[in-house]
């Protein structure tokens, strides 16, 4: 058990790390909508590319259902088709195996913030606490590794009844790869106009 811990701590501060380097290289940029209504919009190059990429991009990725908008680092990412039900999408990766989705709903329940995450938590960690957790009123947010031994980072903002999840799976040999991309679109994400 002392091994596992002492993984997971390492794990915790690689992750803390690789967010407060993605801090410093990724600014946050405000998306205007495009002239012609479309749901991506390019913004000029960002210095801070992801390793092994060009200059990167950001786009925005708009859901008229849920009223919500996220930027997203291209050509790392592309959108996929949006969902039947119109709740959000998948965003497909260049290079890695990494599962990045985005998706709104409605918390028909009206369910505080912490059971939202005790939820999900359920749902997504393998039995084994999260290394990172927290329920605010605002938003639910945690860090766990799935049965797999995946890496999961699920951040869900709360704006009344809706509910907004950018939801992160991936192998803990690409961290280095979606730390920054996690921080910036953890960070990225807008509901309402």
């Amino acid at each position: 058990m002392r091994t596992k811990k002492g993984w997971l701590t390492a794990l915790i501060v690689g992750i803390v790390l690789c967010v407060g380097i993605a801090y410093v290289w990724l600014a946050r940029k405000t998306v205007a909508p495009a002239p012609d209504g479309s749901q991506a919009t390019a913004l000029p190059s960002h210095p801070a590319a992801a390793p092994g990429h060009q200059a990167n991009r950001l786009a925005s990725y708009g859901n008229a259902r849920f009223e919500y908008t996220i930027d997203y680092p291209t050509p790392l990412l592309t959108a996929g088709n949006e969902a039947d039900n119109g709740d959000g999408v998948i965003f497909k990766p260049e290079q890695g195996d990494a599962d990045i989705r985005v998706w709104g709903s409605y918390n028909v329940d009206d369910d505080a913030p912490a059971k939202i995450l005790k939820d999900a938590l359920a749902d997504d960690c393998a039995g084994d606490k999260a290394s990172y957790a927290v329920a605010r009123s605002n938003l639910v947010a945690y860090s766990c590794l799935d049965a797999k031994g995946r890496i999961v980072y699920r951040k869900t903002l709360i704006d009344g009844s809706h509910l907004v999840t950018v939801h992160f799976v991936y192998r803990p040999q690409e961290q280095a790869l979606w730390a920054p991309v996690i921080k910036q679109m953890g960070d990225a994400i807008r509901i309402g106009g």
